[in-house]
């Protein structure tokens, strides 16, 4: 029986860097008995957003523009080209991996039942990195201001409608992919223990002694995170760089700027921006106990995790 594993996010757990480094090693994956298929691709991307994108009833809960508008028989057709491109492969392996998949409020439990449905001839694994929920908020916020979504709401209103989506309840939200694939099925990791090696917990599944070039993700955390999306946000309001996407195309920029900066004048900059406060902070701290402590005690999952994976249930 041929295996599907499902890379279900969470966003900003270096996503985009695993799509990237599956979809550009075809030579890698068809040595290792893998699929990661070319069918349900969005856009130019390496993301299977169309394929999972057919599942969701509700696209008001998803906030890439593209996507909500994307049309019906466009998914509908990235189905059956799904079946086809699994049914006709070799590999006894097929990983698909998008960011849709962990947002509960596009992608519900009945909503992932019909993805079980859909895979029913097949063994389903689920493979989800979690995130300290300060450390996402700061960097999903950096990416709403300064990406297509032209977001212009300040940092306390990102956090309610973040905390509002459900996609910070880890646990809620974990159970319910055990409801539906099973809980020896889930597989829990921690984003910040794979920084420099992002694709490495993917081996377990493919029996590969060696991994695909990894994503180099160093030196990029050596300033305040806060600081250095207040310089984002200075940026875009004194309109220093005039495209976004110049700011958003990598952090490793965004700390080379920084890195010139000085150090009062990065204070300063924290202070007059304020991203977080420290009533921010302490609301984010508690959600962030909360989660840590259900996350220990009903799955056994510790921060930090080992380098093996997590099974839901012992």
């Amino acid at each position: 029986m041929k295996k599907i594993i499902i890379h279900a996010g969470m966003p900003k757990t270096g996503t985009t860097a695993i799509q990237k480094q599956f979809g550009e090693s075809s030579a890698w994956c068809a040595d290792n008995g893998l699929l990661y298929p070319v069918a349900g691709r969005y856009g130019g991307s390496f993301a299977h957003h169309t394929f999972f994108l057919s599942f969701v009833n509700d696209r008001v809960a998803i906030n890439t523009p593209e996507l909500v508008n994307m049309s019906h028989a466009t998914c509908m057709e990235s189905l059956d080209a799904m079946s086809e491109e699994i049914r006709h492969s070799s590999a006894q392996r097929v990983m698909l991996s998008s960011e849709l998949v962990w947002n509960p409020a596009a992608l519900n439990r009945s909503e992932l039942e019909k993805i079980r449905s859909f895979f029913k001839d097949y063994k389903v694994q689920i493979v989800i990195f979690l995130r300290d929920i300060k450390s996402h908020a700061l960097s999903s916020y950096a990416q709403r201001i300064t990406g297509p979504q032209k977001y212009r709401k300040n940092i306390v209103a990102h956090l309610e409608e973040m905390h509002a989506t459900g996609q910070w309840d880890y646990c809620k939200r974990i159970d319910d992919f055990c409801n539906v694939f099973g809980k020896t099925n889930v597989h829990l990791f921690w984003h910040e223990d794979y920084r420099n090696g992002i694709t490495t917990p993917f081996m377990h599944f493919f029996n590969a002694q060696n991994s695909p070039l990894e994503y180099e993700n160093q030196n990029i955390n050596t300033i305040n995170s806060s600081e250095g999306w207040a310089l984002i946000m200075i940026f875009r309001r004194v309109n220093i760089l005039k495209n976004p996407k110049a700011i958003k195309a990598t952090r490793i920029a965004i700390r080379a700027i920084a890195a010139k900066i000085p150090k009062f004048l990065m204070s300063y900059a924290h202070r007059l921006m304020r991203p977080l406060n420290r009533a921010d902070e302490k609301k984010l701290d508690a959600w962030q106990s909360a989660e840590l402590t259900l996350l220990a005690r009903r799955y056994s999952l510790k921060h930090h995790v080992a380098a093996e994976p997590e099974k839901v249930a012992k």
